[in-house]
């Protein structure tokens, strides 16, 4: 499956670095924390996490620097936050509860979220301090990198 654009970053941008990650890690290269899967940083989630990159390079080591453990659901709330900004507010509060239902793989939610409609952003959400916290729900609207 090709890679979508994400911000700033082309699909074909996005897997040159997975395919030089993968690279390294068959050649044993990738260190910790890097190489040995942890519980998802957004809500502790201990099954199936994955690495997700919230910059792409242009190096791997910046690569790396970005990356973040967490679970599928958490991965694709994370992704779906441009579309709907309510449902991923709504989504932060869950987290900050514990750890989140377990999904097979991204797609199952991917697949659901075709029938959503958002929902309002409730005022006075609280906000933590966590990288994931922060991330802005705006759309990247300059050049793209290719």
């Amino acid at each position: 499956m090709a890679l979508s654009s994400y911000k700033q970053y082309s699909g074909a941008y996005r897997q040159r670095m997975q395919t030089a990650f993968n690279a390294a890690r068959a050649k044993g290269t990738i260190p910790e924390p890097y190489a040995t899967p942890k519980p998802c940083e957004m809500c502790g989630q201990t099954h199936n996490t994955m690495l997700h990159q919230e910059e792409y390079g242009p190096t791997l080591a910046d690569y790396l620097d970005s990356s973040h453990w967490l679970c599928g659901r958490c991965h694709t709330m994370l992704h779906l936050r441009f579309r709907f900004p309510g449902r991923w507010a709504a989504y932060k509060q869950a987290c900050r509860l514990g750890p989140q239902p377990a999904i097979p793989h991204m797609g199952v939610l991917f697949g659901e979220a075709r029938g959503w409609r958002d929902i309002p952003v409730t005022a006075g959400t609280a906000e933590g301090n966590s990288w994931w916290e922060a991330l802005t729900c705006d759309r990247f609207t300059g050049h793209i990198l290719p």
